[in-house]
């Protein structure tokens, strides 16, 4: 199997390692004096992680992407894609037709993208607090949980946070991801209401209510990079 090698640096080390960067280019570092050929094959057995890699790495430069806010461009809500569709002459700015499974975005004759963006947004925004809160109530208080607010924040990695004063953020960038990721979110800062730190009582409190927090941290750590505008 052939695999292209974009860059191979030598110094005194002793081991080889294989980079994949993130416009998914192979760099390798090895020691001063390995040949090239063995450089090769000893890469050999790693052909199929560096591809699946790469393979990662250039879904994740096409979905980082800026939306153009353009025709059958595609929108996450709940972990489900839906196309944009933009028309004029319409009363509501932004609506969400789930069963044709679109966008319908309401334009004028100056319309630009950051206009667009602007729309999503504040859409986006609002129902992030109406998902988010309702899912705080319904674990809150199956769990027996007691806490003050709830803020909605646009943090860009930082999923949630819970402060010292028992209120609870959550970016709205979670309302793209599937509800069962959002609930896991939720469910790791209501623990942290309990244990304040990641020790492995707190894990335990979030694997009890949360036998699959795993799979959606995960996911989360995989596909986050989708969640944005």
């Amino acid at each position: 199997m052939i695999m292209e090698i974009d860059k191979i640096i030598k110094s005194k080390r002793k081991t080889l390692t294989a980079q994949i960067t993130n416009d998914a280019r192979l760099i390798v570092r090895a020691p001063q004096y390995m040949p090239d050929f063995l450089i090769k094959i000893a890469l050999r057995t790693h052909c199929a992680w560096i591809q699946k890699k790469q393979a990662i790495m250039r879904e994740k430069a096409r979905n980082t992407k800026k939306k153009l806010f353009i025709d059958k461009e595609e929108f996450l809500y709940i972990g489900q894609k839906y196309k944009l569709k933009i028309i004029t002459g319409a009363r509501v700015a932004l609506r969400l037709d789930p069963k044709k499974q679109l966008f319908v975005l309401t334009t004028g004759l100056n319309y630009d993208s950051a206009q667009a963006c602007a729309v999503f947004l504040k859409w986006y925004k609002k129902r992030a607090r109406e998902v988010i809160s309702l899912s705080v109530q319904t674990y809150a208080t199956r769990h027996n949980f007691s806490y003050k607010k709830i803020r909605i924040t646009s943090a860009l990695s930082r999923w949630g946070s819970c402060s010292g004063k028992n209120n609870l953020n959550f970016t709205w960038r979670l309302v793209l991801s599937p509800q069962e990721v959002i609930d896991y979110v939720v469910l790791h800062e209501l623990a942290h209401l309990k244990e304040r730190n990641h020790s492995k009582n707190f894990w335990g409190l979030v694997e009890q209510m949360c036998p699959l927090y795993k799979t959606h941290k995960k996911w989360l750590k995989n596909n986050g990079y989708k969640l944005n505008l």
